[in-house]
């Protein structure tokens, strides 16, 4: 059968994340991908791909990411004080097909004061064929 590629929209909004969080502040985010059935996981070469938007404010800040509990981003001494456009090649045993999945961008340290943004955060997979699955 035929694979096609599809993604998954967690968000296009921007979410702050800061080190040391204090009343009303967040020192994580946390997204769940609904994966469908017959997503593609089995090759070097039908890899997901988590895409999103980061920049910080005041300083430099320590983010990691991780999917389903494993770490596959770190993020060290992240400065960026226009958007960037990030991109990380997720390893197939990281998800499960069928079912929800778990995404946590997670600040761990940084400047004081200092501010993580994150938007526009997509995960890129392949599955067969062209329908709803």
């Amino acid at each position: 059968m035929a694979t096609t590629a599809d993604y998954i929209v967690m968000t296009d909004e921007a979410s702050t994340i800061v080190p040391n969080p204090g009343a009303g502040e967040l020192g994580e985010k946390r997204f769940t991908i609904p994966l469908p059935n017959a997503i593609e996981l089995n090759s070097n070469r039908q890899r997901p791909i988590l895409t999103f938007k980061a920049w910080t404010e005041s300083g430099t800040i320590n983010a990691e990411i991780d999917v389903n509990a494993r770490r596959v981003r770190n993020l060290p001494g992240f400065q960026a004080t226009s958007e960037r456009s990030l991109h990380e090649v997720v390893d197939p045993d990281d998800l499960r097909a069928g079912a929800n999945n778990d995404l946590l961008f997670r600040v761990v340290g940084g400047d004081r004061g200092a501010k993580l943004y994150i938007s526009d955060v997509v995960l890129w997979f392949q599955r067969e064929g062209f329908g709803p699955n």
